[in-house]
């Protein structure tokens, strides 16, 4: 969803991505980041917040309309914290009456106090998982 280069404080962004399913019985969603190896050295200056939602599609939050705030902290608390399914954000139940569907919004703020440190490093890709389960 992002490839950000030369990133610097104050910086931000926003994408959003919808989310299918075509199950046939309801299903429950959760989000969790299961990525390996996260740096240390400036993820804690990057603000993150997804909303739930719908409207809008891969890469465009035109007609996007958040109806909950999933997650409101920053990315290297997300990443520590949400890290499987048992422990992801959510869960949201899809009916099952396809096509089932909702969109998240990512809105992400480099720190205009990150120190000079957290400059000029590259990181590691972070990745997001949506893990839907049969909601019995």
């Amino acid at each position: 969803m992002f490839r950000i280069d030369n990133m610097r404080p104050g910086d931000r962004g926003s994408n959003c991505i919808r989310i299918a399913s075509n199950a046939s019985f309801p299903t429950a969603l959760k989000l969790y980041s299961n990525s390996p190896n996260w740096p240390t050295n400036f993820q804690s200056f990057i603000n993150l917040r997804i909303e739930v939602g719908s409207g809008g599609t891969f890469g465009d939050c035109n007609g996007f309309t958040p109806h909950k705030t999933a997650f409101d902290g920053t990315l290297d608390q997300f990443v520590a914290l949400y890290t499987d399914f048992r422990t992801g954000v959510g869960p949201w139940t899809l009916p099952g009456k396809p096509p089932n569907s909702l969109s998240f919004r990512f809105t992400w703020k480099f720190s205009p106090s990150a120190p000079n440190s957290s400059q000029s490093v590259t990181t590691n890709e972070v990745t997001f998982t949506w893990e839907a389960r049969e909601n019995k």
